[in-house]
């Protein structure tokens, strides 16, 4: 959409008649004192109707038909439009504030994703661009109802408009990663790999992770989250057979990060391909598909026949030999003590590592 097309096609400006009626004194040579004489009205009338203050009314459209032998019509189809137009540039004004006034359109703008501008109008055009919409009226419906797979009824908690651009940034890099064609047999080995890089520090494993899963067919993007979008992951599919993991570190320690990547990863191998999961921070949306996200991420981390064991842990030394046993940080085996209630949420907390964004 141009920005000169902000509204069914018609301009971004609205021009007063009294910049024709200004043209036409030049023309003729006229002073606006001379006009205002000829027309019986005082000079700061003529000068507000030049500047669009002031309206062309019937009685004056008439008389400046009479000075100037241009319709009458003319004039008032002028000032019709005129008026029409600037009340809706008046409306619209208000309604592009809103929008660039929005929390996570300013954190948009802050990160680069929204260019500097010099007018409302110009931020807006941007901020269509950025979300690929045509109008902000279908935008605004889209925040709201996101085309995701979600199969509840619960309205998800914290603000649509953060949930979009933290999607619609992984989207967009994702898009510009080359990967192979998806293969499902080399994935599995791609994430045998990857449970390794728990033990190491993210300097180590984040390139390499990129890298492994794009040789797998599977775009891995890490995107800053948002504030107040309740959200630690998603997987989606694209239609040149690229699967999509956007990843985030809201509140991550080690132990969730990994979870969170191996949860979505077996959204890309257990779910359908036409739908995008996005895995909120509201235990009371876990949907079947979910639940099975979950189970997989938990057994492909600590295998299901070493479940016996894992309960018998207690102590700091116990744990960190079991996770050794296991080739996994000790952190996720805190997580899953503590998420089965077998230790208390403020144990062996110590043994976990908290992943912070680099600037």
């Amino acid at each position: 959409m141009n920005t000169k097309e902000l509204y069914q096609g018609e301009p971004d400006y609205a021009t007063p008649p009294g910049a024709l009626l200004l043209d036409v004194l030049e023309q003729w040579n006229m002073t606006q004192v001379e006009l205002a004489k000829r027309l019986g009205l005082h000079k700061k009338t003529v000068n507000d109707i030049i500047k669009g203050t002031g309206p062309i009314l019937m009685e004056t459209a008439l008389n400046l038909e009479r000075v100037f032998g241009i319709s009458a019509n003319l004039w008032l189809n002028a000032e019709n439009t005129y008026r029409i137009r600037k009340k809706r540039l008046e409306e619209n004004m208000a309604q592009y504030k809103d929008i660039l006034s929005m929390p996570a359109i300013k954190e948009l703008k802050k990160r680069g994703y929204i260019p500097e501008y010099s007018s409302p109008e110009e931020g807006v055009e941007s901020v269509l661009k950025f979300f690929g919409e045509s109008s902000v009226d279908q935008m605004r419906k889209n925040w709201e109802n996101p085309t995701v797979a979600l199969r509840h009824s619960k309205k998800v908690s914290g603000d649509p408009v953060a949930l979009a651009a933290w999607l619609r940034i992984g989207y967009l890099e994702s898009l510009n990663r080359q990967c192979d064609k998806y293969d499902e047999r080399i994935f599995l080995n791609v994430l045998n790999k990857i449970r390794s890089f728990t033990k190491d520090e993210p300097s180590c494993f984040i390139t390499a992770m990129i890298d492994l899963c794009a040789q797998s067919g599977v775009a891995l993007v890490f995107v800053k989250e948002f504030k107040n979008a309740a959200v630690n992951g998603a997987a989606c599919w694209l239609p040149s057979e690229k699967a999509i993991i956007l990843i985030n570190l809201r509140g991550k320690k080690n132990d969730i990060f990994w979870f969170t990547f191996f949860h979505e990863a077996a959204h890309i191998l257990l779910g359908r391909k036409k739908e995008c999961y996005i895995d909120y921070n509201d235990k009371n949306l876990k949907n079947a598909e979910e639940i099975e996200a979950d189970n997989f991420a938990a057994s492909f981390l600590i295998p299901a026949d070493r479940n016996a064991e894992l309960k018998k842990l207690s102590s700091r030394e116990s744990i960190i030999a079991f996770a050794d046993q296991l080739g996994i940080h000790p952190s996720i085996v805190v997580g899953r003590l503590q998420h089965e209630g077998i230790i208390q949420f403020n144990q062996m907390n110590e043994l976990k590592i908290h992943y912070q964004w680099k600037e």
